[in-house]
């Protein structure tokens, strides 16, 4: 089980960063060409389509599930649900929390509509509904 979750999540982290890199591709070029970015899907300056529209950042979630997959290896392996993985685990969960926070600052500093953005939509698990 754990296996076909840690392949599941890296497809999922592959295809929110996919769709991270062809918005921020597409923004460029635009922005480059006569095409002003106040008009169409760059207008807001963040991606907030796909898997973005579920949570403010699958690509997070997803490396973050693979690690808490390969946490399931040791529990299996030791038949203990505390074990010595579970620091790295946590340290894992509390280094992304940090860094999420700290990107957030960021984007809702230089994105005006990225405070609603955080309003209505998750930072890590995705709202299926």
């Amino acid at each position: 089980m754990a296996t076909a979750l840690v392949l599941s999540f890296i497809i999922l982290e592959t295809l929110a960063d996919e769709q991270q890199w062809r918005f921020q591709q597409a923004k460029q070029k635009a922005s480059i060409s006569a095409k002003p970015l106040k008009e169409g899907p760059y207008k807001q300056g963040f991606i907030a389509t796909g898997l973005w529209s579920m949570c403010r950042h699958p690509n997070f979630f997803s490396e973050q599930a693979i690690w808490a997959s390969l946490y399931l290896f040791s529990v299996a392996d030791t038949g203990r649900l505390i074990n010595w993985s579970a620091i790295g685990f946590l340290v894992l969960m509390l280094l992304f929390q940090g860094s999420t926070n700290f990107t957030e600052v960021i984007s809702t500093r230089k994105y005006p509509a990225y405070k609603e953005y955080i309003k209505s939509t998750p930072k890590f698990i995705p709202r299926l509904w």
